[in-house]
């Protein structure tokens, strides 16, 4: 064979792989049909009020007191991810990283502007089967390595997205939220060679530029979730939930806000002058959704556009039609009311493995839902389990560190 025809061959693989590749995108977009996936209708589930109980739905609760020392001061808005046997802590400009007795064994990366260095950390991803812990950060854009024992490993310059996970293999799946007005895409998966190879389209564009300065704030959500091997995504306006599947990104449910669904024009960030008082009144009537699957079941926060008020709503996976909004004896929505041991209602944040969520918790506020519990039951026993809360909140102040409180979820018969 000679050259030529060697040429030849390469470019016809090269086509071939490349039609694949685009043939593999558009599958996934054309499969994302709404009649054709399993729907959580937030309308009627709005309707379906109930006061559902910490005991219905947890087998286990165990609470972490992370140490508290000058080392380890955990900051505002701290993110935790979990191994099996660790706890890493998003703090900022460095990572802390703590056993699962709450023992604090050390700090990963130092604050500052170099090249090994963090000025700001966007999101952290962990690549466990290689103890890898990966940082993007803020300025310039990079994903920086490190071991878990904190040796620096390597970095990588990646464009600007508004958040990113890098998966087990190195690829990694990027997050934009589409807020800028100018993003072509919501969610980008691409391979090694950091090549895209499936994407989610943003179908909200608004404008053609980006403009110099912008910021738009969405308390409580997260467009990522783990759960049995697989990433699920979520945009805060693409209400469609999807998963990476091999080299795809595919729907795997949808959320109907039917007339809790915000309308376009209504968007903050389109909006030329936003302290109308009106204009907040309209967003009111509006909700964004954060979603976080664990044991088979969904955990969906809905959130205010005006005042950031959550709703939370209980759903089995396979069955849409069975969710509840969960309310309190006040009629406000604060979780699972914890009846177990009396601490604060329980609400997930995130989830430690398939089977297990979590819940940071701030001592001044478990402190204070205590105290008022005493004060109705002065002449009350307290159960077992109340008591051991009280005995471990005994020794902390309203400096220490945040406590973990970790709900095993029932398993279905």
């Amino acid at each position: 064979m000679n050259m030529r025809n060697i040429l030849i061959g390469f470019l016809m693989l090269q086509v071939f792989s490349f039609c694949n590749r685009q043939k593999s995108v558009k599958d996934a977009l054309n499969k994302d049909s709404i009649e054709d996936l399993s729907q959580i209708n937030i309308e009627s589930t709005m309707e379906k009020k109930d006061i559902i109980y910490l005991s219905q739905v947890a087998s286990k609760v165990e609470y972490i007191q992370l140490e508290t020392t000058s080392d380890c001061i955990i900051g505002r808005g701290p993110s935790f991810l979990f191994t099996d046997s660790l706890i890493f802590v998003s703090n900022r400009d460095h990572i802390l990283k703590f056993s699962h007795s709450g023992k604090f064994l050390g700090r990963i990366g130092k604050s500052g502007s170099g090249p090994e260095e963090i000025d700001f950390i966007w999101t952290i991803s962990l690549i466990p089967d290689k103890k890898l812990i990966v940082v993007q950060k803020n300025a310039p854009r990079k994903l920086l390595y490190f071991s878990f024992d904190g040796k620096f490993v390597k970095a990588i310059s990646i464009p600007r997205f508004d958040n990113l996970k890098v998966l087990n293999d190195e690829r990694y799946i990027a997050y934009e939220s589409g807020s800028v007005g100018v993003d072509k895409y919501n969610f980008l998966l691409t391979n090694k060679n950091r090549d895209t190879i499936s994407f989610v389209k943003n179908n909200d564009r608004w404008r053609d530029f980006a403009p110099t300065s912008f910021m738009t704030d969405y308390p409580f959500f997260e467009p990522f979730y783990l759960y049995k091997n697989k990433y699920y995504l979520k945009s805060i306006y693409n209400d469609t939930v999807y998963y990476i599947s091999g080299d795809r990104i595919l729907p795997s449910y949808f959320i109907n806000l039917g007339k809790y669904r915000l309308p376009l024009e209504y968007r903050p960030e389109k909006m030329k002058f936003i302290s109308d008082e009106k204009y907040f009144d309209k967003l009111a009537g509006y909700y964004y959704c954060n979603v976080l699957e664990s044991a088979d079941k969904i955990f969906l926060t809905a959130v205010n556009f005006k005042n950031d008020a959550i709703k939370c709503f209980l759903i089995e996976r396979d069955d849409m039609n069975s969710g509840r909004l969960l309310i309190n004896k006040s009629q406000k929505s604060t979780g699972f009311v914890n009846d177990w041991d009396g601490g604060l209602d329980f609400w997930p944040k995130g989830n430690v493995n398939d089977n297990q969520v979590f819940m940071p918790i701030n001592i001044f506020d478990i402190k204070k839902i205590i105290d008022e519990k005493n004060a109705d039951q002065k002449a009350g026993k307290l159960y077992k389990a109340r008591k051991q809360l009280v005995e471990m909140m005994s020794n902390l102040d309203i400096s220490s560190n945040p406590i973990i409180m970790i709900v095993t979820v029932k398993q279905k018969d």
